[in-house]
């Protein structure tokens, strides 16, 4: 009886092994695949240069991002258009075995965005036109669990109007609680500034 038992001990032991072992490769061709994007492919398709320091990968941590920076269009003489100090992207185990891509978190430390409108059109609208063509709206198609911004600097100059906004310090948190559109949590604060007939207005924001 007592053999019997190790036997099936030793049995459920290597089926974890060989799940996670399978697991650990699905996430390695994720990791070599989001590399190759970023080195090859990315700067033809987004029409921007992209640059990063380094791309690493665990199963526990994720694949980490260090210094990634996306330029402005065409390139980087135009100015940067978003930087992160780390990004960190950690898929769903549970979605890779099933040969889906979902994220359980996707952060991103010290983030700084860079928005700009000039006659009613935004400079990330080349961005947008990327995202995969669907029936359903971008609240049923979203694919991470978490999506969080940790002492994050968003600027936006809206030239029409003459306004330009910014928020620093911003910690953010978006949660996607389910499949189901609209069952969405969103959290944040930050200091948010901007300048009205020459003066200087900032306001400490949380909600």
């Amino acid at each position: 009886m007592q053999f019997t038992r190790y036997r099936i001990l030793a049995a459920a032991l290597l089926l974890l092994a060989g799940g996670g072992a399978f697991a650990y490769f699905k996430y390695k061709k994720i990791s070599d695949y989001l590399v190759s994007r970023i080195n090859g492919r990315a700067t033809k398709k987004f029409g921007r240069q992209v640059k990063f320091k380094s791309v690493s990968f665990s199963p526990l941590k994720g694949i980490v991002i260090k210094e990634a920076c996306v330029s402005r269009r065409p390139d980087f003489t135009r100015g940067n258009f978003f930087c992160a100090a780390k990004t960190v992207i950690r898929p769903q185990f549970a979605a890779l075995m099933k040969n889906q891509v979902y994220f359980s978190k996707v952060s991103f430390e010290k983030p700084v965005l860079k928005v700009r409108e000039r006659g009613g059109a935004w400079d990330f609208a080349d961005l947008l036109a990327l995202l995969p063509e669907t029936e359903k709206g971008l609240h049923l198609t979203w694919n991470a669990d978490e999506l969080t911004m940790k002492d994050a600097v968003l600027e936006a100059d809206l030239e029409t109007s003459g306004l330009s906004l910014a928020l620093e310090n911003a910690d953010i948190s978006l949660e996607h609680y389910s499949s189901f559109g609209g069952n969405y949590g969103l959290s944040a604060e930050g200091l948010v500034k901007t300048v009205l007939k020459g003066k200087l207005l900032s306001a400490e924001v949380k909600l």
